[in-house]
């Protein structure tokens, strides 16, 4: 029996749900952990004020470039704690302080990572989306 997919007959869509799918499979395989569990926290445990810092002193949150596909012309943003863009939002992409491009947010979107089509330039991993 064979198993492989002739992958030259497959729909553009179909090769891009393929890629994505294959690399949020990647970045949440790390979310599996290794089987530990914290304490449970009991009424008895004492509450401290804890200090949070501000947003200032964390400084801004990226959304970076996790995966690029440059056949297919798009790319993975992995948002961290930043609202997501609604799909059809345009992004500029930069490297350090230079604007090296733009995509547009495409579905499918699964809360922080989002794909997008390149709209111009060229996007390298962990380029920041801004």
């Amino acid at each position: 029996m064979n198993n492989r997919i002739n992958w030259q007959f497959l729909s553009p869509a179909v090769k891009r749900a393929a890629a994505v799918s294959g690399a949020a499979m990647v970045l949440f395989s790390g979310c599996l952990g290794s089987g530990t569990v914290a304490p449970a926290r009991t009424a008895a445990t004492p509450r401290t004020a804890r200090l949070e810092p501000s947003p200032a002193q964390l400084g801004a949150a990226t959304a970076r470039i996790v995966s690029v596909n440059p056949d297919l012309g798009f790319v993975v943003i992995d948002f961290a704690s930043r609202t997501v863009p609604t799909p059809g939002t345009q992004v500029s992409v930069y490297r350090g302080d230079k604007r090296v491009g733009a995509v547009r947010i495409t579905e499918p979107v699964h809360t922080p990572l989002a794909t997008a089509d390149v709209i111009e330039g060229e996007i390298r991993l962990g380029d920041e989306a801004r």
